[in-house]
């Protein structure tokens, strides 16, 4: 597989040639009940917190690696999970459309310090930067030439961007059959990085503008928090290995430093740590779309001469 790590690059990127941890948290094969799902890093770091298909929460303390919260299956998360800003408490993340209508934002929430339901503030949309001073959700419909008021275009992807400042901001991708893969953010929320198609569009929060287009990057990438580097799933290849294969992209030059097997058919959630050291990834191993295990990476060794 490809990896262009060079002596100056190992100290802060992933080696993706094997992972630092594994965890297993939903253990056995061949049902929901035993498959990852969704996962994501506390704000602080302090926590992992990862899902089953089945909706068991289990919350894992990164210091440690420990097992901190085990909890069946609950409305207030379901598989998709966010954290609350700032916050120990883990609420739903609202899927595509759900979003969009703010009445529907939970409310609700897990606080895994205290072991108790609690009233958090209502989190609306799919995605938030690390303050949630911006949330987004993604959708594909009607493209207007002005953003709302010319003349009919099209059809074409969409991102719409709500403000804690006040006020939603309705941005237009490149127009296209592909719908918006993955949403992510720079930890100081100043970009957001939206996967479409065959490239990552990096977009200035305060303009609303499109800075530049990452052609060949997986449309599900998602940017480590600093914005130097994107993390994708790089499809399987039919030659070689029914595996899904995972890549590592320099954002300053578009360089494929790394493209490594992932060892699972699927790869359903990426979180990286809020430091950018680590980065988790759900795994799934068996073929028919169950099993599997969480894998966390870290940087490693430099490729030998």
């Amino acid at each position: 597989m490809t990896d262009q790590i060079v002596e100056d690059d190992a100290p802060s990127v992933l080696d993706l040639r094997a992972p630092a941890l594994v965890l297993d948290p939903f253990p056995g094969e061949g049902t929901a009940a035993s498959t990852p799902g969704d996962l994501v890093f506390s704000d602080d770091g302090r926590y992992l917190a990862v899902t089953s298909q089945d909706c068991e929460l289990v919350v894992f303390r990164t210091e440690d690696w420990t097992e901190h919260v085990r909890v069946s299956g609950s409305v207030l998360w379901g598989q998709d999970i966010q954290w609350v800003p700032g916050t120990h408490r883990l609420c739903k993340r609202l899927l595509e459309g759900e979003g969009r209508r703010d009445e529907a934002a939970p409310t609700r929430a897990y606080d895994v310090d205290t072991h108790a339901e609690v009233a958090i503030p209502p989190q609306p949309r799919e995605v938030r930067s690390r303050t949630g001073r911006y949330r987004a959700d993604t959708g594909y419909g009607r493209y207007q030439a002005d953003g709302g008021y010319g003349g009919f275009t099209g059809y074409g992807a969409w991102v719409d961007v709500l403000s804690s400042a006040g006020g939603s901001r309705r941005l237009h991708l490149p127009r296209g059959k592909a719908r918006v893969a993955r949403v992510s953010f720079t930890g100081d929320e100043r970009r957001m990085f939206v996967g479409l198609g065959d490239a990552v569009h990096m977009v200035d929060l305060e303009s609303g503008a499109v800075v530049a287009s990452l052609a060949g990057v997986g449309a599900d990438a998602v940017v480590r928090p600093d914005g130097a580097y994107l993390v994708a799933s790089a499809g399987r290849s039919p030659f070689t290995s029914e595996h899904e294969r995972i890549d590592l992209w320099r954002i300053s030059d578009t360089a494929l430093l790394m493209r490594c097997w992932s060892g699972g058919y699927y790869l359903p959630a990426f979180d990286w740590s809020p430091d950018g050291g680590m980065l988790a990834t759900s795994v799934v191993t068996g073929f028919q779309g169950y099993g599997g295990e969480i894998r966390v990476y870290q940087p490693g060794e430099p490729l030998a001469e």
